[in-house]
């Protein structure tokens, strides 16, 4: 039990922890080649479903500053637009 108390009381060296940088890969955003159309509403009498086509796609804005541009078509038949920047992690 002295031994124990003793191990304790001694001042242990605490290593320094170092990170480690993450990778800086630029990513290639692309329109999807497939996709599903949205369910828009159903017909309660007959529980038909209807659908639409959103008609996503991404769009360079600024190749050079990484900005894209996510667009599609929203429930109230607009266009919308979201750019986002590109990150570097």
């Amino acid at each position: 039990m002295l031994i124990l108390d003793l191990s304790c009381a001694i001042p242990q060296a605490q290593t320094k922890v170092q990170r480690k940088p993450l990778d800086k890969q630029p990513r290639e955003y692309k329109s999807p080649a497939n996709y599903e159309h949205r369910y828009r509403d159903y017909d309660p009498k007959t529980g038909k479903v209807f659908t639409y086509d959103h008609k996503p796609r991404v769009e360079v804005v600024d190749a050079k500053a990484g900005k894209y541009a996510f667009k599609w078509i929203g429930f109230d038949g607009l266009e919308k637009t979201a750019i986002f920047p590109q990150e570097n992690y």
